[in-house]
């Protein structure tokens, strides 16, 4: 049974996914967050149009034009915190980028989807409609920094979606 939003213990709750790109935060994040009845956020719906045009032309982002978009992401995320528990599908690729988005609010949980290099670029390169292309993988992998215990916990996302999201229950103790 789903757990009800206005619960004390998941009230203002930020579960972020984070990974590289096609580690599957978005579909993961959606799963969990009709199983919790939460707000969903995709923060690649917060990046800007030259953001989305500049990686879509196969130019990865520097921090300086990641820092714009994740205020935006933690602002958007703690405003729907106030109302329901918020899931969040967020690249979040290294623990500074994390602490940006977080800013050590315990109320912000991390889970990293841990997915080979492989099954990575066999996933974006069998999606459609995404701006991110398969040639910014690389970038990203020598960016990535899985977390650490003191940031969340990873889960492995090969998976089957629905044993993640009960992983992910189980884990967070809801």
């Amino acid at each position: 049974m789903a757990t009800q939003t206005h619960d004390s213990k998941l009230m203002h709750l930020i579960v972020t996914l984070v990974g590289p790109s096609g580690c599957g935060k978005t579909a993961v994040g959606e799963a969990l967050a009709r199983e919790i009845r939460a707000q969903f956020l995709d923060a690649d719906d917060f990046h800007s149009a030259e953001n989305k045009e500049r990686m879509r032309s196969g130019i990865g982002l520097t921090d300086e034009l990641r820092r714009p978009w994740l205020a935006t992401v933690r602002q958007a995320a703690e405003a729907a915190s106030e109302q329901s528990t918020v899931v969040v599908a967020c690249s979040a690729l290294k623990p500074d980028l994390r602490q940006q988005l977080s800013r050590g609010n315990a109320n912000w949980k991390f889970v990293s989807l841990e997915v080979d290099g492989q099954t990575l670029l066999h996933r974006l390169n069998t999606r459609s409609g995404h701006f991110f292309p398969a040639s910014l993988l690389d970038d990203q992998l020598v960016t990535w920094v899985p977390l650490t215990p003191e940031e969340g916990f990873s889960v492995d996302g090969t998976w089957e979606i629905n044993r993640i999201v009960r992983e992910i229950r189980q884990r967070l103790d809801f």
